[in-house]
């Protein structure tokens, strides 16, 4: 959110809080924001003045934004323009203060004064688009009494037949930026707030189902309540759901499906992929991509850059081979999937870890996201490697997440990757190297990367180091993957840019025309949703 000059951020706290104390929250953030032009939109007034007509209303869209003040729900919005020009209603549920914990609100900072905050930006952008919301306490049932105890069992059982333990775990591990979570201790207020939020989003959701006709659910944030309890409701009415966010590459966006692996936008259709990697590019799709794979290098490519675009590297002698182990950001979505050959990051990290201290004439090289130092977290690998083994011996380097060292000279100076995740594990395969996967990421069984089953199928290769080599004609597979993933699944959408070093959004001026019926892009992402297929640019769907 924008800011006045000089003003810090526990300042505008204490000023809003004391507003909202007195009675003139709502009044305060109104003066807040015409000095600091927090909603002011670039929306095509003809966009908010757009009346769909009830007599020509094919069926209902389900666009849970839920948190008003959430950027992305810029992108719902254009969703809905899009829709209702094409006859499909939109439904908007958006919060009133009615959940009980949300991820506006901090731990340093769960007030009222949030929700004014929130509440103010959610009617503004709403109002800009001309798009009416549905109060979430018109929704909910009166007084549930949800028993939440029973979640805190080692075997949770389901509510209306979702997982609210799974989502509710996730939203706290990212709003304590943690993967290790305490429910007997420090953090089980804030899991049982979410259990109570969760519950309350699925009754919501039913209800929203039983009243409209609904015929398509896209949500952001889909590893959580807000976003992954609407799809998931959506895929038990026999509705596939859409996941949405931004894309690698600037100025686009990437989406996912209910029917996938995963619901999270980088996974796709295993059918989809497997034709995919089967199929030769075109010399002109070989360029493309060897021109984004240099744009990464370079960082001209990148949405976010993590790493230093100078010649760095580790130094070390050439004793044999050397493994990189590259860890994730640990409280990331990314590491919300369903199963994996070590359901635990932590345990794939220490029997990695462990096996070199074991085999002290084997070097590894742990190189610990950067995002750890971009974004914080509350639960370090760095220091929990340390805090686990103590100094680390001479053939086991840790690399700090602040570290200037350049990811893509370091691929070339290694011999093998090991990656739980990480789109690290495709570029090394890009560079001809051996990648072992212990997790479930969204490029395994393509056959450009070495999989494990388990804990002892990756303890096993790692013993056979010496002889790892990446698998048959890796380097057309992985090329095709790579085409995929950043071209055919990243649809252009330039309504968001991302600045680099900063990570901060901005919002772009948005037409009528950009939106209607004859624009390709919506065309396509409209189409494909009501028919509950692959968002891709059309060369492959076309194929499958």
């Amino acid at each position: 959110m924008c800011n006045l000059p000089g003003v810090t951020e526990e300042l505008k706290r204490s000023v809003l809080d004391a507003a909202d104390r007195v009675g003139l929250g709502r009044q305060v953030v109104q003066l807040y924001d015409e000095v600091t032009g927090l909603t002011d939109f670039d929306v095509d007034p003809r966009i908010r003045s757009y009346e769909l007509d009830p007599a020509e209303v094919k069926g209902d869209v389900l666009l849970p934004v839920i948190e008003g003040s959430n950027r992305n729900a810029y992108r719902y919005y254009i969703f809905a323009h899009a829709f209702r020009t094409r006859g499909y209603r939109p439904i908007v549920p958006l919060c009133d203060a009615d959940l009980d914990l949300c991820m506006r609100k901090s731990l340093d900072w769960d007030s009222d004064a949030v929700c004014n905050l929130c509440h103010h930006y959610g009617r503004e952008m709403a109002e800009a688009f001309g798009v009416e919301t549905i109060p979430l306490g018109e929704l909910l049932p009166m007084a549930p009494g949800y028993d939440l105890d029973r979640f805190f069992q080692s075997d949770p059982p389901e509510y209306r037949g979702i997982d609210v333990s799974g989502f509710a775990r996730a939203s706290v591990r990212k709003q304590v930026r943690r993967y290790h979570l305490d429910l007997d201790g420090d953090d089980r207020e804030t899991f049982r707030r979410y259990l109570q939020t969760a519950c309350q989003l699925v009754d919501v959701t039913y209800t929203l189902f039983d009243r409209y006709d609904i015929r398509a659910c896209l949500a952001n944030d889909n590893a959580y309540v807000y976003g992954g309890i609407p799809l998931a409701v959506a895929d038990e009415h026999g509705i596939v759901g859409y996941s949405h966010k931004r894309g690698h590459r600037d100025e686009t966006i990437q989406f996912g499906r209910t029917t996938n692996r995963s619901t999270l936008p980088p996974y796709e259709d295993m059918s989809v992929l497997e034709a995919m990697v089967d199929e030769p590019l075109s010399p002109d799709q070989e360029a493309v991509v060897e021109e984004i794979m240099a744009g990464r290098k370079s960082g001209e490519t990148t949405r976010h850059k993590y790493s230093t675009t100078l010649e760095k590297s580790v130094d070390w002698d050439d004793r044999g081979p050397v493994a990189g182990m590259f860890t994730n950001l640990i409280w990331d979505a990314s590491l919300e999937t369903d199963e994996a050959p070590y359901p635990d990051v932590f345990d794939w990290i220490a029997d990695t870890v462990e096996w070199f201290l074991d085999h002290p004439d084997r070097r590894l090289v742990v190189k610990t996201h950067p995002a750890e130092a971009k974004r914080g977290t509350n639960e370090s690998i760095e220091a929990w490697i340390r805090d686990e083994y103590g100094p680390l011996p001479d053939n086991v380097m840790l690399l700090p997440p602040d570290t200037d060292v350049n990811t893509y000279q370091l691929i070339r100076d290694l011999d093998v990757g090991l990656v739980y995740n990480s789109t690290v594990g495709m570029e090394m395969a890009y560079e001809g190297k051996p990648v072992v996967v212990a997790g479930e990421t969204h490029y395994r069984n393509l056959g450009f990367t070495l999989e494990v089953d388990g804990p002892a199928d990756y303890l096993a290769t790692l013993a056979d180091l010496d002889s790892l080599r990446p698998p048959e004609d890796v380097g057309p597979r992985v090329r095709r993957y790579l085409y995929h993933y950043y071209v055919r699944k990243l649809i252009d959408f330039p309504y968001y840019s991302t600045d680099p070093e900063t990570f901060e959004i901005r919002l772009h001026p948005v037409s009528h025309e950009d939106v209607t019926p004859g624009n390709e892009t919506f065309d396509l992402i409209v189409d494909r949703v009501l028919a509950g297929e692959p968002i891709l640019q059309p060369d492959i769907v076309d194929r499958t």
